[in-house]
């Protein structure tokens, strides 16, 4: 199967400072082709998409000698955006669909705070790749495209995540602070809610969050003139062993009178009214109530600490779609996280439709 990754990147080509005056800008240009070079070489697909589809404009300022290394540096990064033909071509961000890609990859600059700090498609985007655990990362300025997603009445899907971005200290050293309408760190932290980490000054730093699928929201600040941006962790769902899963329902279905299917990733139908083929019953049920869609009722979770065996239930919005999550899935096992990687699992088992285990109980309960 292809291997594809999104690039979302600024349509502006200024950043708008609280005097009304337009500091040039748009995306940096080391912080989309470092890694539009690496992921290439791995061989994955790259897409792009702007606000409109509007061409990107790379910072004219990261294409000097003093941030590309020297005049055969500045000749090297334009020779590398000409041959990234994908950036230059970009679809409207409302075109693009974030579960036909492995990643979603957010280059920053002050372009960012200017168009995608309040761009609907960016936010729903971002919403949705959250909830079908697609791998985020965003680079330096790019994390301004989450304050998108902080609704009217204040909440965001990445409340609480730990992140980090360009800093107040770096944007003090840059000589912009002072001149800006917003700084942000400062709305990261007092409008989105998130659990800013800063790093060294201008030093590469980078801050993950587990990921539905276990794979982490990555966030780094500018690099330094001759560093490529760190790279983002790639971790993969490793789940839990089939076996395991089964004897895990087994106890905790233990009622004689409930039927249930398992599937590949641990979600678990119980069928209150087992009629026919059991599989197929369990699987039309999980078509409705297994994918997961950001803002509507399919993407509501809960979390059950279980007693007597290790690790929890998370819940969806059928009460007869369990999905269990071990304890040594998630990274982090605060209830946020756990929910959110259960609902990952769910929307996979919920897309993918593989049956590991029926469990037909019909006959078996002793007659009243």
């Amino acid at each position: 199967m292809t291997k594809k990754i999104l690039f979302v990147i600024t349509a502006a080509d200024h950043w708008t400072l609280k005097d009304g005056t337009r500091q040039p800008a748009g995306f940096w240009a080391e912080e989309a082709i470092g890694p539009y070079e690496e992921f290439k070489a791995a061989g994955y697909d790259i897409a792009a998409a702007t606000p409109g589809g509007v061409p990107p404009t790379a910072d004219a300022v990261s294409l000097t000698p003093e941030y590309c290394g020297g005049e055969e540096g500045v000749a090297r990064m334009r020779a590398a955006l000409a041959r990234a033909s994908e950036l230059a071509n970009p679809v409207r961000i409302e075109d693009a669909a974030p579960e036909e890609y492995d990643a979603v990859f957010y280059p920053g600059d002050w372009g960012p705070m200017e168009d995608l700090s309040a761009d609907a498609a960016s936010a729903g985007l971002l919403a949705d790749a959250l909830a079908v655990g697609k791998i985020l990362a965003l680079v330096c300025q790019g994390p301004a495209a989450l304050l998108a997603t902080v609704d009217a009445a204040g909440r965001s899907p990445f409340t609480g995540y730990r992140l980090t971005a360009l800093s107040n200290a770096e944007e003090a050293t840059g000589g912009l602070a002072d001149k800006a309408r917003w700084l942000l760190q400062d709305r990261l932290v007092g409008d989105l809610g998130a659990d800013y980490r800063e790093g060294p000054e201008y030093q590469p730093h980078t801050e993950t969050e587990p990921q539905p699928a276990c794979s982490g929201v990555a966030y780094s600040p500018e690099p330094s003139a001759d560093r490529r941006p760190v790279s983002v962790p790639w971790g993969m769902m490793t789940g839990v062993n089939t076996e395991i899963l089964i004897d895990v329902w087994q106890q905790l279905l233990a009622d004689p009178r409930k039927s249930w299917v398992l599937f590949e990733h641990g979600t678990c139908v119980v069928l209150t009214a087992p009629d026919g083929e059991l599989a197929e019953q369990a699987t039309d049920l999980l078509k409705k109530f297994g994918p997961a869609h950001a803002g509507s009722s399919a993407g509501d979770f809960g979390v059950i600490d279980l007693k007597g065996v290790e690790g929890w239930v998370v819940t969806g919005h059928h009460n007869d779609v369990l999905t269990y999550v071990g304890p040594d899935e998630p990274q982090d096992q605060s209830h946020i996280t756990v929910g959110l990687f259960g609902r990952s699992k769910r929307h996979r088992d919920g897309t993918e439709f593989h049956v590991v285990h029926v469990e037909d109980k019909r006959g078996s309960a002793d007659p009243a």
